[in-house]
């Protein structure tokens, strides 16, 4: 299991964190039902690995965020070919990006 703390101290072992954040069809509450189980089974996997440290759905813009963590990118880029919502048509765009931990440390438990 893994937590973020409060402590700012050097950076969790050299691996990077990455960004993804989803913009929904409007309609994503009815479209998702037949894909939900699989995205959410996905999503827990990779979570219970330490893989995937957020996956959350927001109240305004992109609707949906997702924070990894890996030597690369390839988690996510697992993620991206294996992810339903996205392979069918439920992603109308998604970004992501580098992101560097300026606060709290990832650690494990």
């Amino acid at each position: 299991m893994n937590k973020i703390s409060n402590s700012t101290t050097e950076p969790s072992k050299g691996l990077k964190h990455y960004m993804l954040y989803y913009q929904l069809v409007p309609d994503i509450l009815e479209k998702r039902t037949p894909y939900k189980d699989e995205h959410m089974k996905i999503l827990h996997e990779l979570s219970s690995s330490g893989l995937v440290f957020v996956g959350a759905e927001m109240i305004e813009g992109f609707p949906a965020v997702f924070m990894f963590e890996g030597k690369d990118d390839s988690v996510l880029q697992d993620w991206l070919k294996r992810d339903p919502y996205l392979n069918n048509g439920l992603v109308l765009e998604y970004r992501y990006n580098e992101i560097m931990i300026v606060a709290g440390k990832i650690m494990d438990m």
